[in-house]
């Protein structure tokens, strides 16, 4: 053990040697045995459902352990355990004061609920990052040493003025001073999402991106749950919808989201999400949801989630009310969403989130977008916000467009690195980002990489697995990487939970019951296939046939696929290997086309490299 892991344990209450003693003859815990408290806080109902919390702690905990203890600081924080940039900048985003504050209060809860009876206690102590590991024993003795105190203010603010031997009135005179400094350090240090007028980050800012304005639950009924349990939803709902990508959460009081705001013609949305948490007889509570337009004063959308338990079920009560909420209001066709992207087209079509609404519409096919604009509208975009980090995963998911659409399925080599590169930059830029990592599974599909794509798709579920859509574009690679059960699971049950009927939804799952040889699941996307015939679906329907033993009826579906494409059986096998990138599947699919008729194999089969 080096000696700046031994200051820092003995600093913290801990120590990496069995047996070892602090300075009270109190023996600090090992390594083992603070990893083992980390594991079961993290397993808590307080941390389990928050991926930032659980990343804060186990990063500054292991960095700890490792001796590191002076590496510990707000940057590194942000960069490495919250997936900020390397340009994070803690003078203009105050994540890491926010989650730290956030932090500390979840083990608040957890160690005075759950966690009661656990002997080594991990404590995140206001002024610092470092963590404290503390025997419970210890804690009562330990106390009067140093008062509970909210005057001490983060890392790098002055220190809190006083003296034991001071006058009385001197020391009052003083700890008034105090309290004064310390409430204003902690004004400054909670998120600017505590206050509406606050200013947000530099390209949030600039996008104009819509905002959700989420108010403190209020208590209501006969046996309404206590404070420190509508907390714990507060924070499992405020995490759930922080991970959506093309909206910014804010915190504000119930008072603040009722009353309308003049929002200007600018396109910029503002919505206010109240929750009244009724309690009952039977000690079940309901919260009753309801989101307003701020800009316009009208109630969008409303919702009552029933039968919710403070007991053992608490966990599941919790991700059944952010199952009910997130996705009905933050996926794409969600109603804050829809609105927000309907309002800058009327509002501010020309403006940097007009372009964002305009790619959305190119990418849903559905409003009838000119491609070659909404391409170089995001070109102006990603040049004029190079960190805009959703600006570059659009700009990937728009090439990918043009790829499967003007290209057939054959971009050239350059539109190819473009097209990764962008997708690779918003990865970059925004590590957290479900949505840039699942644009870049697609995009690393789409260019033969389906191993990769996988553990980057795989990665897109753990950072939002409430957004539908997410898992509907991560279950279209598992199918073209092979995992194709696990696949059409996932897209099933995506479409399910209301994800959007993308373009090629229908395609994979009748590809993944081909591969499957699934019958009566092809037979039942038959409708659909003809319902709406694009190429992959025309190419889907003769593979679906195939399946459901329509010899007759497949061999019509591959002639009437070969005449319709320009290029013929080249373009068609191009197509394929794009869409199923595991090699054996795309032979089996090409196989079965060539014995419906499928024009003989040319030289070239495989797409060409680099594009």
């Amino acid at each position: 053990m080096t000696m700046g892991k031994m200051d820092h344990m003995a600093a913290s209450g801990g120590s990496g040697c069995p047996g070892e003693e602090t300075a009270g003859g109190i023996r600090a815990p090992n390594a083992d045995e603070v990893r083992g408290a980390l594991e079961r806080v993290l397993a808590s109902a307080e941390l389990s459902a928050s991926p930032r919390l659980s990343a804060f702690l186990r990063h500054v905990v292991e960095t700890s352990l490792d001796g590191r203890a002076d590496e510990i600081k707000g940057y590194t924080i942000a960069v490495e355990a919250l997936g900020r940039a390397s340009s994070f900048d803690p003078q203009t985003d105050p994540i890491v004061r926010v989650e730290a504050t956030r932090l500390r209060r979840a083990l608040d809860h957890f160690y005075a609920a759950a966690g009661a009876k656990e002997p080594l206690r991990i404590l995140i102590p206001r002024g610092s990052y470092v963590p404290n590991f503390t025997w419970r024993e210890t804690e009562a003795a330990a106390a009067p040493a140093k008062p509970e105190s909210a005057s001490e203010p983060e890392p790098g603010a002055p220190p809190a003025p006083g003296g034991a031997t001071a006058a009385p009135r001197r020391r009052v005179a003083m700890g008034l001073a105090a309290a004064a400094l310390a409430l204003a350090i902690m004004v400054a240090g909670i998120e600017w999402m505590s206050r509406p007028g606050a200013p947000l980050r530099a390209d949030d800012q600039r996008v104009m991106l819509p905002v959700m304005e989420v108010a403190a639950f209020e208590a209501a009924g006969v046996q309404p749950p206590a404070r420190g349990i509508l907390r714990a939803f507060e924070e499992r709902l405020g995490d759930a919808l922080a991970q959506f990508d093309f909206i910014t959460v804010r915190e504000a009081t119930p008072a603040e989201i009722a009353a309308p705001i003049a929002c200007g013609s600018r396109g910029r949305s503002r919505f206010g999400l109240g929750t009244v948490a009724e309690g009952h007889a039977d000690g079940t509570f309901s919260l009753l949801l309801r989101v307003t337009d701020r800009c316009a004063g009208v109630i969008l959308w409303s919702r009552a989630v029933e039968g919710l338990r403070t007991d053992d079920d608490i966990a599941a009560s919790a991700r059944r009310m952010v199952r009910a909420v997130s996705g009905a209001l933050l996926e794409a066709q969600g109603v804050v969403t829809s609105r927000a992207l309907s309002t800058v087209r009327a509002e501010a079509p020309q403006s940097a989130y007009g372009c964002v609404a305009r790619a959305f519409g190119l990418l849903s096919r559905s409003a009838g977008e000119n491609p070659v604009a909404v391409r170089a509208c995001l070109d102006g975009l990603t040049r004029q916000l190079p960190g805009f980090a959703m600006g570059h995963a659009l700009k990937a998911m728009a090439l990918l467009d043009e790829a499967t659409g003007e290209s057939g399925y054959d971009p050239t080599p350059g539109r190819a690195a473009q097209m990764l590169a962008s997708a690779e930059r918003a990865v970059e830029l925004s590590p957290a980002s479900a949505y840039a990592a699942r644009t870049l599974a697609l995009v690393q599909a789409f260019l033969g990489e389906y191993r990769a794509a996988v553990d980057t798709g795989t990665r897109a579920l753990q950072l939002n697995p409430h957004d539908a859509n997410i898992a509907a574009g991560v279950g279209m690679v598992y199918i073209a990487a092979g995992r194709v059960a696990e696949g059409e699971d996932l897209l099933a049950n995506a479409e399910a939970d209301g994800a959007q009927a993308g373009p090629l939804k229908d395609t994979y799952l009748a590809l993944a019951a081909f591969l499957r040889a699934d019958e009566a699941t092809a037979l039942a996307l038959l409708p659909q296939l003809e319902l709406h015939p694009s190429l992959e679906n025309a190419l889907a329907l003769a593979l679906a046939l195939n399946a459901v033993h329509r010899p007759g009826e497949e061999r019509r579906a591959v002639a009437a696929l070969a005449n319709d494409v320009a290029g013929g059986a080249d373009t068609i096998r191009r197509m394929v290997h794009r869409l199923l990138p595991a090699p054996d599947l795309a032979d089996r699919a090409i196989a079965a086309l060539e014995a419906a008729g499928l024009g003989q194999r040319a030289a070239m089969t495989q797409p060409r490299q680099g594009g």
